[in-house]
């Protein structure tokens, strides 16, 4: 991979399933799923264990990481990361931006552009120092989205909750979305969107109504609204679209 390699990078391979041994730069650990290393495309890596490891590995220029605030001196490769840790948010972020690439190709390259800031602040985090202010912008980024993430379906969240639930105050928050294509608000209705979707394809039968409450809508006519909006059509037009795509 080194020799074929155009650009040097820092790779970052993330555990899906399965645990495996990864050695680099004199270093030799084990990592499974939800456990993230650092490596470094200019030195020999080999993995190994009895385990088949199923991986997602993200590969970004060493020049990027530079223009977005790394100093360029420490480089913890080789070691694990936790999602108990800092570099948690940074996982989670990796592996949301994966599935929403499967689906939402524009909305992933949005979000993408945070990725390398949020590496630098994994880079600095690991080695002990503090991340610069790109860094923490993305930090608090992922932070947010991954709270909104997972309380999404409750229809009375507001952006005070979203706040007090990632300890900033309403002005941060705001910030952090600005000069995006999507607000705070916007990202909600967009999980929200998501996540009724993924219902209509797990549970045609459910009713409009039903899966509304459970996306987290406060009304179905919400729900027809802000669905048509976002996707061009209608909650039942997306289903029919699914059942057509399903025949043989």
């Amino acid at each position: 991979m080194v020799a074929r390699s155009s650009t040097e990078k820092l790779f970052l391979s993330i555990g899906l399933a399965g645990r495996s041994h990864v050695t680099q730069s004199g270093r030799d650990v084990e990592f499974g799923a939800g456990e993230m290393v650092l490596l470094d495309s200019r030195s020999p890596v080999t993995f190994g264990g009895a385990d088949p490891l199923e991986r997602l590995v993200v590969g970004v220029e060493f020049e990027t990481l530079l223009q977005h605030g790394w100093s360029g001196r420490v480089l913890p490769t080789g070691l694990r990361m936790g999602p108990d840790s800092a570099a948690g948010v940074v996982i989670d972020f990796v592996r949301n931006l994966a599935r929403l690439n499967l689906s939402d190709t524009d909305r992933a390259a949005e979000l993408a552009v945070h990725l390398p800031g949020l590496i630098v602040s994994a880079i600095s985090l690991a080695a002990g120092e503090l991340p610069n202010e790109e860094g923490a912008r993305a930090m608090g980024v992922a932070q947010v989205l991954d709270f909104m993430r997972k309380q999404c379906g409750d229809a009375n969240l507001t952006i005070d909750e979203i706040a007090r639930g990632c300890l900033m105050s309403r002005r941060t928050l705001y910030r952090l979305f600005e000069g995006g294509e999507f607000g705070v608000m916007g990202r909600l209705w967009a999980m929200r969107v998501d996540r009724a979707k993924a219902m209509l394809k797990t549970h045609p039968g459910r009713s409009a109504a039903a899966t509304a409450v459970l996306a987290g809508f406060a009304s179905e006519r919400q729900f027809y609204r802000v669905f048509r909006a976002t996707t061009g059509m209608t909650p039942g037009q997306f289903r029919t679209g699914l059942a057509r795509a399903a025949l043989p």
